[in-house]
């Protein structure tokens, strides 16, 4: 991609004061800057809103503010923020991890790929002060080798996301801005998030791409709106978290009919595990060609 592709930030705040400056900074402190940070501050109560007028009166020509006067809830304001980005790639950001400095350099170079729809990353897992876990996401999310072999067929991707076996961290995802045209407004049901949503819709195109560097630093801590502790928010997300299972599978069927078969599939536990997955590859090793 050439240099004039403009890139968007959909940045998603919720009492978030903390850690918010450390990452403002590094977004500002890419190799690659980005053109916009489109923030949807979600009706915070701590300092947050005076942080991000602030960076706002210093960076007037890349923050967009958009302060909710009521709680929208995380998926809904991921929904919004997106809506709102105006680049022709957008990288989704949380509120308290720290970017790498060449994230968007690097993924950026990988929708050289024309089919690239979304693009995500491993991250190296921080703890509340910054100091490195001796994890990362991938190995949290079990996104091993094994997964990472058969999520290069779409068709597998697209049934774990639709069982909502999710593996991709919105906090490390970029995408085009026409994916959108699929996933807004996002109707999920309770329990599925924004970044599962859209990585779906990115493997039923034949576009969900992913890259091992982990190009974030991921902040594992107590007041988390979303993540991999089991302690986050789970409160009822409004309108985001208004439709069953069996409506959410039908409008799927309706827009991927060639995935009808994927959609229709229950859940299986043992073939589609990293074992069976294994196991399978091992089978068609040994079969003579």
């Amino acid at each position: 991609m050439s240099g004039s592709i403009e890139v968007s930030v959909a940045l998603c705040t919720c009492n978030g004061a903390s850690y918010l400056r450390e990452q403002l900074d590094s977004i500002l402190a890419q190799t690659r800057p980005v053109e916009e940070i489109v923030v949807g501050d979600d009706a915070s109560t701590d300092e947050t809103p005076e942080i991000l007028l602030d960076y706002a009166a210093r960076f007037p020509a890349r923050f967009r503010l958009h302060l909710h006067p009521e709680r929208l809830g995380t998926v809904d304001n991921f929904g919004f923020v997106l809506a709102q980005s105006r680049g022709r790639v957008i990288f989704l950001s949380d509120q308290d991890d720290v970017w790498k400095p060449r994230k968007v350099e690097t993924m950026l170079a990988r929708f050289d790929d024309p089919r690239a729809m979304l693009v995500f990353t491993d991250g190296r897992l921080i703890d509340a002060a910054g100091t490195p876990i001796a994890s990362t996401l991938w190995k949290a999310w079990r996104f091993d080798w094994a997964t990472r072999l058969r999520w290069m067929r779409s068709s597998a991707a697209v049934r774990d996301l639709v069982h909502n076996r999710n593996k991709v961290t919105g906090a490390t995802a970029a995408l085009r801005r026409e994916l959108l045209d699929d996933c807004l407004p996002i109707r999920v049901p309770p329990g599925y998030w924004h970044d599962a949503w859209l990585a779906l819709h990115a493997a039923a195109h034949g576009g969900l791409r992913f890259l091992s560097e982990p190009l974030i630093d991921y902040r594992v801590h107590g007041r988390q709106q979303i993540g991999i502790t089991p302690d986050v928010d789970l409160r009822p997300m409004g309108e985001a978290w208004s439709v069953s299972f069996a409506e959410f599978r039908e409008a799927l069927r309706e827009r991927y009919p060639d995935h009808a078969q994927v959609l229709d599939d229950g859940p299986r536990p043992f073939r589609d595990s990293a074992f069976g997955t294994q196991l399978r590859s091992a089978w068609r090793a040994l079969r003579p060609h």
